[in-house]
């Protein structure tokens, strides 16, 4: 929920989105339902986290949010998240990078085999 991954959240949601997890560098949260991304976006800058908002399940290991079930996978901040030991448990059907380099090589290979 920083300034790419808020962006393209709002824009995604505009769209008609269900955004049902996002995270920040101290904590993610998921809710299969959906989550409003402006309530999200209050509450963090309340609290400087997203993790804890009421509304969702807080994933002990943020990291979990790469393998929820979804269409898109949005990885906005930081690089080397998808590597070669989770690439194969990435359930989305597409992974939109909007980090500079989320994805190694190494598992760069493993999604587009998928």
């Amino acid at each position: 929920m920083g300034n790419a991954g808020f962006t393209a959240a709002r824009l995604l949601s505009e769209l008609g989105a269900n955004i049902i997890a996002v995270s920040d560098s101290r904590g993610a949260i998921y809710n299969p339902q959906g989550l409003s991304i402006f309530e999200v976006m209050e509450y963090k800058k309340l609290h400087g986290t997203v993790a804890d908002y009421p509304k969702a399940e807080t994933l002990q290991d943020p990291q979990n949010l790469l393998t929820v079930g979804c269409d898109i996978l949005i990885p906005a901040a930081l690089e080397n998240q998808i590597t070669e030991d989770n690439a194969d448990q990435i359930k989305a059907d597409i992974v939109l990078e909007l980090a500079n380099g989320p994805t190694t090589p190494e598992a760069d290979k493993i999604l587009f085999s998928k």
